[in-house]
């Protein structure tokens, strides 16, 4: 886990002004500066930044926070990563409490972006002295200008070690550049460049940082034979910089037009964003080679309000949006699948439909992901509708969906589903959710029961104990215990929330968050979650106890406890600013800034009696 020390040296040596500067035009103004907010459109300027403070606050959209919470807002970047951005960015050491995961290799991750800066540079040098024959292919795939620059695509030369000698130039060793992913090494121990005659994508972070690689080959560069034993596409390895389960192609990019509509489109590859891009369909990203996951559902679910996955309408397709599902379970998006017409993927339809292509797509129609998952099974037993099944075969059935509705978290959210089920497998809505319940599927985990030995005082610096906790902060304990699988990325992505909770309480969800998103095995994870328990202390185990002994009772939800106490600390918050607001008020000598403080306090009044 972050330290709190480490979070303060942030908040007091990190520059605010060149931070937002970088994505807003501010004006000096007194002591401030204004823009025109990044969080929503509007022509005349209502953003503004006090230094002083190291704060921002927008009168148009009432989005406030600090250079933390920004670089969470702007980005869509959960909290541990937004500090660990900015602790690179101005040279601050990252200090961690807690050693319960050991294998998070910081260090080299920034090793590696720097890596992948300096062969971004190689690719698009290259790019510039290509041959006519690598021009003419980059035309006939419709790569124009525009997009070529806004994705900073590159070309790599099929050369075995063009690369690699541009980065012995610059004294970087061999060890690393296999560690990137950017060379192999041979039988022989020699090295060569793994991407080679390919139009090169790079995965970019944000602005400064590229995680990986992706490269399509370019067939003029081979002959036939050699063509055919090549695979069309390559994408870096996985890295400590490079998780293809975490990333979505194209998102910096997207991001603008993403907060604009507050929904986007996931599609499968890099030729299928920038195909859509350059026909006015900005807001969409790409997995990259990899089928949609959790963690790719996680990353939009803090930026978007809706999601629209474009499948191929083939078998194969149908089956990815089934089990899209579960990826989308509990998390708050509204997801639904498209199947392009057979044979056609984006890049092929945008080709054909121009200008029109998005107008088209909304022609087709939108499928609920619960009744692809329901279609999904019925293929399974080779059948079209449920009519075909016999009692037996369709109890089966019954039960394999009752069991993944079960986890859904969100009571109403829940009870939609079941009746949009029952209706589509023809049952009563309350025989099938009596189903759910006999099956024990809610808020059931095998890590309920923590072991009582570990009754010693917490091990990490400046922890408290649970008892000296705001009870509003306990309660959010209570339920991201319960709901571990989900609430702990929710409240790391929400920058006001973040604001408002103990310490302590952040300290322990981040450790919740880093355990349950790990690649580990269930018993792995029950193994740290212990040990993370155990370095908070005995109260905090108490209470994790005390949980799970709520969760058995039906009538405690939860998430609505969750939703309640988010509610109650963004009101303490309102409070507390509009405390320190009048208290500026008294100092001002200046009519023009009391004005402008009076403005914030009504902009902030409003926001709090919303909230």
């Amino acid at each position: 886990m972050i330290s709190q020390e480490t979070i303060n040296q942030i908040r007091d040596k990190a520059d605010i002004l060149e931070v937002i500067g970088e994505n807003v035009s501010l004006k000096r103004q007194g002591r401030n500066y204004v823009g025109l907010c990044p969080f929503h459109q509007e022509k005349t300027p209502s953003f503004h930044v006090r230094v002083d403070d190291n704060y921002y606050h927008c009168f148009g959209c009432g989005a406030s926070g600090n250079i933390i919470s920004y670089v969470m807002e702007v980005k869509g970047v959960s909290f541990p990563e937004a500090v660990e951005e900015l602790a690179s960015r101005f040279g601050i050491e990252v200090k961690r409490e807690g050693e319960y995961l050991k294998d998070r290799n910081f260090a080299g991750r920034n090793k590696i972006y720097s890596l992948n800066m300096l062969a971004y540079r190689y690719f698009r040098e290259q790019l510039k002295k290509a041959p006519d024959e690598v021009i003419d292919y980059y035309r006939k795939r419709r790569l124009g200008r525009e997009a070529v620059n806004t994705f900073r695509l590159g070309f790599a030369p099929d050369s075995w070690e063009g690369l690699v000698s541009y980065m012995r130039s610059l004294d970087v060793s061999d060890d690393l550049m296999v560690q990137a992913g950017l060379a192999r090494r041979r039988d022989d121990g020699r090295l060569y460049d793994y991407f080679r005659g390919r139009i090169i994508f790079p995965i970019w972070l944000d602005k400064r940082r590229i995680a990986g690689f992706g490269g399509r080959i370019i067939p003029v560069l081979f002959d036939a034979d050699k063509l055919e034993r090549l695979p069309k596409y390559l994408n870096s390895s996985e890295t400590a910089a490079y998780s293809k389960s975490n990333i979505l192609y194209g998102l910096p990019q997207a991001l603008s037009s993403i907060r604009q509509t507050q929904s986007a489109y996931i599609v499968e590859g890099y030729m299928d964003v920038i195909a859509l891009w350059q026909v006015g369909i900005k807001n969409v990203v790409a997995t990259c080679g990899t089928a949609l996951t959790e963690k790719h559902v996680k990353r939009l679910s803090t930026l978007v309000r809706s999601v629209t996955v474009l499948f191929d309408g083939d078998r194969a397709g149908r089956e990815a949006a089934g089990k899209s599902f579960v990826s989308f379970r509990n998390s708050g998006l509204d997801a639904k699948a498209v199947f392009l017409p057979a044979g056609l993927d984006p890049d092929d339809l945008a080709a054909s439909q121009g200008a029109q292509t998005e107008t088209f797509l909304n022609s087709l129609e939108r499928h609920s992901l619960l009744d692809c998952l329901i279609d999904n099974y019925l293929m399974s037993f080779n059948v079209t509708d449920v009519k075909e099944l016999g009692a037996a075969t369709k109890g089966k059935l019954c039960e394999s969906i009752a069991a993944e509705l079960g986890d859904v978290t969100n009571s109403i959210e829940r009870d939609e589903l079941i009746k949009r089920a029952a209706f589509r497998l023809l049952v009563d809505p309350k025989d099938f959710k009596s189903l759910i319940g006999k099956l024990g599927v809610v808020n059931k985990s095998e890590f309920a029961q923590v072991e009582s030995e570990e009754e010693q005082a917490g091990e990490i610096n400046g922890v408290v104990s649970v008892l000296d906790l705001p009870r509003v902060d306990r309660e959010l304990l209570r339920s991201a215990m319960v709901l571990k699988d989900s609430l702990p990325e929710r409240i790391l992505s929400d920058s006001e929330l973040l604001r408002g909770i103990h310490g302590s309480t952040r300290l322990f969800i981040e450790g919740l968050y880093q355990v349950m998103d790990s690649s580990s095995s269930d018993s792995q994870k029950k193994e740290c979650l212990l040990e993370l328990l155990a370095e908070f202390g005995e109260s905090w185990i108490r209470l994790w106890k005390e949980a799970y002994q709520m969760a058995s009772d039906p009538e405690v939800d939860f998430e609505r406890a969750f939703r309640e106490c988010t509610r109650s600390i963004k009101k303490m918050l309102a409070r507390e600013d509009i405390t320190r607001i009048d208290a500026q008020i008294r100092d001002c000598e200046s009519e023009e800034e009391k004005k402008r403080l009076v403005e914030e306090k009504v902009a902030l009044t409003c926001k709090m009696q919303a909230i």
